[in-house]
């Protein structure tokens, strides 16, 4: 696939941002989208898009999509041409109905991202737990979490995530690191493979405390100044940690 570069102004390209995430889509393909309108191209259909429906299924839709009418007045006629083509069965509009969704996170990668936030939690509170010359050491910054790529459909579909699970009193911290460590949760580059290489450092500090008879708990016994630092140097991309 080509790749295409754009010049822009700062404010364009921030309102582009900010236009993709509130459509949760990436920013090229918020573009993609917008070129195949000019040129005039069919969307593609998306391969969990259902070809057909049962009667039943179309029935329920149909109901479900009548409901919303009365709720949502201001999008009432573009619910009920909805509402028509389960009732009809207008298959080729299924595509389009259909893409109001988001391909599924996979449960691997949910629980990946549960892993990515307790570490985090752990991180900070095992940093406010130091002496202030032992913080000298240590870049604040990096024990607080940095969001995931807008830019990546992966990474987009985890920070979606990542927002809903803010609403959780256990990871809505998350909610202000996103604001001063990140741009509203954006990286703007890869995050993944760093996160699996911190939370495999953090496995190692863990595996060396059972070792030596020492449990882990962030607020009884948290990381200590090496800890941290051993599970922050595996940001670096010569950590070994994310090699293989």
């Amino acid at each position: 696939m080509a790749t295409v570069s754009i010049r822009m102004p700062d404010d364009m390209k921030e309102a582009l941002e900010r236009l993709a995430t509130e459509k949760s889509m990436t920013v090229s393909g918020l573009i993609s989208e917008r070129i195949n309108d000019m040129l005039g191209h069919r969307e593609e259909i998306r391969e969990d898009t259902p070809y057909t429906l049962t009667t039943a299924e179309r029935y329920l839709l149909m109901r479900v999509e009548e409901l919303s009418a009365l709720v949502k007045l201001e999008d009432k006629a573009y619910i009920e041409r909805d509402v028509e083509a389960f009732q009809e069965g207008y298959t080729a509009e299924y595509s389009r109905i259909f893409s109001k969704m988001h391909i599924e996170l996979s449960r691997q990668d949910c629980e990946f991202v549960w892993d990515v936030l307790d570490m985090f939690r752990d991180l900070i509170i095992s940093y406010d737990n130091l002496e202030a010359s032992d913080k000298e050491t240590i870049e604040e910054s990096q024990c607080h979490y940095q969001g995931f790529d807008h830019n990546d459909n992966r990474e987009c579909a985890m920070e979606r995530y990542v927002k809903y699970l803010a609403k959780d009193d256990c990871w809505e911290f998350t909610v202000e690191d996103s604001k001063k460590f990140s741009d509203r949760g954006n990286s703007h580059c890869q995050m993944v493979p760093m996160y699996q290489g911190m939370l495999s450092a953090l496995n190692e500090v863990k595996r060396r405390r059972r070792m030596a008879n020492r449990s882990y708990s962030s607020n009884c016994q948290p990381f200590d100044k090496k800890e941290i630092q051993f599970i922050l140097s595996a940001r670096r991309y010569d950590s070994p940690f994310r090699r293989g």
